[in-house]
């Protein structure tokens, strides 16, 4: 949609310019309003997450199914994250440092989050036996 709006400002009659410009901008009001209630919506509904003292289990996808693995061992740090859409909706992001990726659990309710983010960083202060 950016280079459509950017091929737009090179037409030389500023008459389709308007029009373009107008047809673009409410094409991308429309896939916003489908994309933030529908689509975010079915990725929520399409993740679940398992947090134990020994990994971390995250499974998301709709259409193509992704799971993945994480043991308590090889994360390094936790971290809760909150930017502006999040915050509207009072919710968090989990981000999971480990030696070779970052793995990121969203959105989560904080009470969730701290759970998560409590029952690993507890684990990796425990001492090796």
């Amino acid at each position: 949609m950016a280079v459509l709006g950017g091929g737009i400002c090179f037409l030389p009659d500023v008459m389709w310019r308007g029009i373009l410009g107008s047809v673009v901008a409410a094409l991308a009001i429309i896939s916003l309003c489908i994309e933030l209630p529908w689509l975010n919506r079915k990725e929520v509904q399409s993740c679940s997450y398992t947090v134990t003292p020994d990994f971390v289990y995250i499974s998301r996808g709709w259409l193509w199914r992704r799971s993945t693995t994480i043991p308590t061992a090889q994360i390094l740090n936790v971290e809760i994250v909150q930017g502006p859409l999040l915050r509207m909706f009072d919710v968090v992001s989990v981000r999971f440092t480990c030696i070779s990726e970052v793995e990121a659990l969203r959105p989560l309710e904080w009470s969730a989050a701290e759970l998560a983010r409590t029952t690993v960083l507890l684990t990796r202060a425990e001492p090796l036996e």
